[in-house]
């Protein structure tokens, strides 16, 4: 049960940070997903694709990968239509090279592009990375 709670968070938290209007995006009860191979007739226990349906309609312009980093952990990349992004000052929007793209190219780059692939780091190698050297010399 908290597994299944975990993968939907997950789900519902992409999607209204991929949006733009985060917690202002309310009920969260309007966004509901299915997880394809659920869908399928199959089973899914850690990671996979998921459908969205918001308000009680299936949307396939939107893609979701869920993954599991280490055991208890849940991540989901959420990617959908730029023309759904809810972007109150056009700050974030107006950083796009193409705006309107058509449902045949936005399949191809939605549907189309593998989820990305994630590491588990440790504090002190992020640190380390940056150049502050290891968490101990870093006074931490």
């Amino acid at each position: 049960m908290e597994a299944c709670f975990q993968r939907l968070w997950s789900l519902k938290e992409a999607y209204i940070k991929a949006r733009g209007d985060g917690l202002g995006f309310s009920p969260l009860s309007r966004a509901e997903f299915a997880f394809e191979r659920d869908v399928r007739g199959g089973s899914t226990v850690g990671g996979g694709a998921a459908v969205l349906w918001l308000d009680g309609e299936l949307r396939r312009s939107w893609c979701f990968e869920l993954g599991r980093l280490g055991g208890d952990h849940v991540v989901c990349v959420a990617r959908g239509p730029p023309r759904e992004i809810v972007d109150a000052f056009g700050a974030f929007t107006a950083t796009f090279g193409r705006f309107g793209l058509s449902d045949e190219e936005l399949g191809k780059h939605v549907r189309g592009c593998p989820g990305p692939p994630f590491t588990v780091l440790q504090v002190s190698a992020l640190l380390e990375m940056l150049g502050g050297g290891p968490a101990e010399e870093a006074g931490h």
